[in-house]
């Protein structure tokens, strides 16, 4: 029998998705000699290291570390599922997804998403929270939710993430801007118009500009900065200047004529829509989100 304590095993799972003993120890909210003291105990216990360092702090797990992750989140499962089931309320209770997204996924993604979830499993009730970056990463830290989604470029430092669908970008504009009647635009000529940018302090700005200097255009002239995508999409209908925005967040504007595509000659940008998972997370819930989303009409 392996000598070990679900609290050392949740800790051990807690290391292995952040990716790091600083990131765990922000996860559970303990400090970092607290982790270490827990894993150095694991380790003690089954007689073996657990983990290797790669340069001066990836992480990455030995053989035994990597069969022990299978049987520690078999255990925290079963434990879970058998504290739940000796608990007369928990038997009762209706199981809950708690669930937060980031802004962006949640003006386009989400609504349709989260509808054909309630659809499939009326059984489970669904709480949903919307917000930036930073405030959905502190929701899924503090343990308010059990997923977490997110749009990124890719791997998100310090989360360990599930790769869910890619999300395509388009560049946009009033249909009687200057831009929309041209073809092939190239970034020195972007560089001439005024662009209406997300607010360039969050996290969807930074990665968005990140993309944009990628392929070239790194001479924004930025015209306004707007917290809100709708505000983004109003100012662009207006005349305001051309933006860069998620397909999914335009499509009614483009197929009723209201916005124009521009004909950028770059490469396709997209970001890609990630789901991050709390430890605690009720597996069988998260794999039925997991299932709604892969559906095709979600995957573009």
């Amino acid at each position: 029998m392996l000598p070990a304590t679900i609290r050392r095993l949740e800790v051990f799972i807690a290391v292995v998705d952040a990716d790091g003993f600083s990131a765990a120890a922000d996860v559970l909210g303990i400090s970092q000699p607290s982790v270490s003291v827990h894993i150095n105990g694991l380790e003690k216990a089954v007689g073996t290291r657990l983990f290797v360092r790669k340069g001066r702090s990836a992480l990455q797990l030995t053989d035994a570390g990597r069969r022990l992750c299978d049987y520690a989140r078999e255990t925290i499962d079963r434990a879970t599922k058998i504290a739940d089931d000796l608990n007369p309320q928990a038997r009762r209770r209706t199981p809950q997804l708690r669930c937060a997204a980031h802004r962006s996924v949640s003006h386009s993604l989400l609504p349709r998403a989260l509808a054909v979830f309630a659809e499939t499993y009326p059984n489970i009730e669904l709480i949903t929270y919307t917000g930036n970056f930073e405030e959905v990463c502190e929701l899924l830290t503090r343990g308010t939710v059990d997923a977490a989604l997110i749009l990124s470029p890719g791997d998100i430092r310090g989360l360990r993430t599930e790769l869910m669908g890619r999300c395509p970008l388009v560049f946009i504009a009033s249909p009687r801007h200057p831009l929309a009647s041209m073809k092939a635009i190239s970034p020195q000529e972007l560089s001439r118009h005024p662009f209406v940018s997300p607010n360039r302090d969050s996290y969807f700005g930074r990665t968005l500009e990140a993309l944009l200097k990628q392929e070239g255009i790194d001479n924004l002239n930025v015209a306004a900065q707007m917290n809100e995508v709708s505000l983004v999409r109003e100012l662009v209908m207006a005349g305001a200047g051309y933006s860069c925005s998620l397909r999914r967040n335009v499509a009614r504007d483009l197929a009723a004529g209201s916005i124009a595509e521009l004909d950028v000659d770059v490469a396709p940008l997209h970001l890609e829509l990630r789901l991050a998972r709390n430890n605690r997370a009720p597996a069988s819930e998260i794999k039925k989100l997991i299932a709604v989303l892969q559906q095709p009409e979600f995957q573009s």
